[in-house]
């Protein structure tokens, strides 16, 4: 259910990342989400389909809410993040089944 592979990307790479890998989620550390975060927000906006994007930081915001992009702080807490991505699992599988209908 959790399955996951990392990859380190600078920030002037994510796109290319995203391109290369196509992910549902994009886990992000960054230090300043407001600034750090826009960069890798849009950079992941530009891509088609367009992951999830959860931004972590020990200095979180709520600076990029508007863009549907979760800041969490560290430490992480795990059983949040779990929640997260199940909440963004099911989601998608109601986008999916509205798709179909």
């Amino acid at each position: 259910m959790f399955g996951h592979e990392v990859a380190a990307e600078p920030r002037a790479l994510v796109r290319e990342a995203v391109e290369r890998w196509h992910p549902d989620v994009v886990v992000a550390d960054v230090p300043v989400p407001s600034i750090e975060g826009r960069g890798v927000a849009e950079a992941v906006a530009s891509v088609w389909p367009r992951p999830r994007t959860i931004l972590v930081s020990s200095r979180p915001s709520h600076a990029l809410d508007h863009l549907g992009i979760q800041c969490l702080a560290k430490p992480i807490d795990l059983r949040l993040l779990q929640t997260l991505l199940g909440d963004l699992g099911e989601r998608e599988r109601e986008r999916e089944r509205e798709q179909v209908a």
